[in-house]
């Protein structure tokens, strides 16, 4: 939820002017069953499909699955996974 709508739509333009903007994405199964696992809501979960699919677009596919392994090994002994996550994801 944004303060400001004029400031988001700024930021949004910005992130598409450098191709970091992603729109929406289909579930991926990874991502889905790490959601489920850790009970992790949805803001978090879409962040989680974001990192995996600009790491896809830039041609890093291992990076991308090497990122979910290392956020999953970290959640595995996490308090507040959902808390975890936004600091390791954004």
């Amino acid at each position: 939820k944004a303060r400001s709508p004029t400031g988001l739509l700024t930021v949004q333009i910005g992130k598409m002017e450098c191709g970091q903007f992603v729109g929406k994405v289909k579930p991926d199964k990874d991502v889905e069953r790490m959601a489920r696992k850790f009970k992790l809501d949805d803001h978090v979960t879409s962040r989680l499909m974001e990192l995996k699919v600009w790491r896809q677009r830039n041609g890093e596919e291992d990076r991308a699955t090497k990122d979910l392994e290392r956020v999953e090994y970290h959640l595995r002994f996490a308090k507040r996974p959902n808390a975890l996550c936004t600091l390791l994801v954004g």
